[in-house]
C-alpha cells in the first residue's frame, strides 16, 4: 500500500468541486452506487450515493494550497457489496486494471479477490490518448481490501468481502427508500396528469376555433438520501416536498389554464360567427360556380347537337361516319362499311343514328346500339 501511495502522490491531484445530485423519479429496478474516495493516506467512504452510473458524486478532496495528494473514487454497487467494484477513476480519468495469475496478466475491472487464484492487482494511470505511456501501480490485493475494510469500518459499517454485511444491507435499505419514493412520485405524476386532463375538458369544446397547448406537467426532482441518512426522516421530508410540489403544480396549472379558458369563452362567439359567415360565402361561391358549369355544359351540348345535325344533313356517299364510310343512300337509310364478326361488313342504318367519325361505333348481336 505504501508503494501505491508513493506513486499516487507523484501525480498532481485535480480539485473536484462538491455537487448535489438531483434525480428524476427513479425506477425501482435501478441500482444504487456508492463511492470510496482515494486519498493520500488511504480510503474514505463517501456518504453520497447516485442512481446514474455515468454521473458520479464528486467530493472536494483538497485545495490549491494543499500538498499534492492523490484523489479519485472507486464506484461499487451499494446494494451488492464492495466486492463488485464497477470501476476506478483517478483525477477524472478511468483507470486500466489487470491482475496476475501464475505470471500472466489478466484484464480485470474488479478487485482481484473476485477472481480465484489471482495474486496481485494493478492500476495503470494515464490519459487515454497517451497510448503506452501508462504508469503501472502495483499493490497486494489483501492490503487493498484491508484498506477498504478500514474505510468502511471507520464509517460505522461492517465489511466482509463476498458475504452479506451491514454496508450491503444499508445499501438495500437506501435503495428500498428510493424505490418507495419513486413509486409515490409516479403515482403523483399520474394523479396530476389525470387532474389536468379532466380540467382541460372545459376548453375542449372551443378547440375547433381556439388553439390551446396542453399544460406540460413537470417531473418532480428528488434529492437522494445520504448513505447515513435517517431514512424515516428522509421519507417524511420527501412526502412534505411532494405535497408542496403538487400544490405548486396545481397553482401553476390554474395560472396557465384559467386565462386561456376565459379568453376562449370570450372569443368563441365572435369566431363562430365569422366561421358561419365564411361558410355561407363559400356556399354561395360554390353554387355560383356550379351554375356556371351547368350553363357551360348546356352550351357545349347544344353546340354539339347542332354540329351533329349539320353532319347528318350533309351525309353523302363516301362520307366518313363513326361506323365507317357511306356506301349507298336510300332516303333516310344509309349503308355503311363496318365489318362486324359473324354479321358481315355492310349494314343499313338510319341517318339519325350516325355520328361524326370521332365517335365510336358499337354493334350487339348484329344490331347497332351506338357509342357507349
Amino acid at each position: 500500500m505504501a508503494a501505491l501511495l508513493r506513486n499516487l502522490i507523484g501525480f498532481s491531484a485535480a480539485l473536484l468541486g462538491a455537487s448535489t445530485l438531483l434525480a428524476v423519479p427513479a425506477r425501482a429496478e435501478q441500482a444504487l452506487y456508492g463511492y470510496l474516495l482515494v486519498e493520500k493516506d488511504g480510503y474514505r467512504l463517501s456518504d453520497d450515493v447516485t442512481l446514474d452510473p455515468s454521473n458520479p458524486v464528486v467530493a472536494n478532496l483538497g485545495s490549491s494550497n494543499a500538498r499534492p495528494r492523490a484523489t479519485g473514487w472507486i464506484k461499487f454497487r451499494l446494494d451488492a457489496g464492495l466486492y463488485r467494484v464497477s470501476q476506478i477513476v483517478y483525477q477524472g480519468y478511468k483507470l486500466k486494471s489487470s491482475c496476475t495469475q501464475e505470471g500472466y496478466r489478466h484484464s480485470a475491472w474488479a478487485p482481484c479477490s473476485s477472481y480465484a487464484g489471482l495474486e496481485r492487482y494493478f492500476i495503470e494511470l494515464g490519459r487515454p490518448s497517451s497510448g503506452s505511456n501508462y504508469q503501472t501501480l502495483e499493490f497486494i490485493t489483501d492490503d487493498f481490501h484491508s484498506q477498504l475494510a478500514k474505510a468502511v469500518e471507520r464509517a460505522g459499517y461492517a465489511y466482509l468481502p463476498r458475504k452479506a454485511n451491514s454496508l450491503e444491507a444499508r445499501g438495500r435499505d437506501v435503495l428500498a427508500a428510493v424505490a418507495r419514493n419513486a413509486e409515490l412520485d409516479r403515482l403523483l405524476a399520474d394523479r396530476l396528469r389525470s387532474a389536468v386532463t379532466l380540467r382541460e375538458k372545459d376548453i375542449a369544446r372551443y378547440q375547433d376555433l381556439v388553439p390551446y397547448e396542453a399544460f406540460p406537467v413537470p417531473p418532480r426532482k428528488e434529492e437522494l438520501p445520504k448513505l447515513n441518512s435517517d431514512l424515516t426522516a428522509y421519507g417524511a421530508a420527501q412526502d412534505a416536498a411532494r405535497a408542496a410540489f403538487e400544490a405548486d403544480v396545481q397553482q401553476q396549472f390554474e395560472a396557465y389554464f384559467v386565462p386561456r379558458l376565459k379568453a376562449a369563452e370570450q372569443d368563441y362567439p365572435k369566431l363562430f360567427a365569422q366561421r358561419k359567415a365564411e361558410q355561407e360565402r363559400q356556399r354561395k361561391r360554390e353554387e355560383q360556380e356550379q351554375a356556371q358549369q351547368r350553363a357551360e355544359q348546356e352550351r357545349q351540348a347544344k353546340a354539339e347537337q347542332a354540329r351533329i345535325g349539320k353532319f347528318r344533313s350533309g351525309i353523302k356517299v363516301e362520307t366518313e361516319t363513326n361506323c365507317g364510310p357511306v356506301l349507298e343512300i336510300k332516303g333516310n337509310l344509309v349503308k355503311v362499311f363496318s365489318p362486324v364478326q359473324g354479321y358481315g361488313n355492310e349494314h343499313w342504318l338510319r341517318r339519325g343514328q350516325l355520328l361524326p367519325a370521332q365517335y365510336s361505333c358499337r354493334f350487339v348481336n348484329g344490331n347497332y346500339v351506338g357509342p357507349q
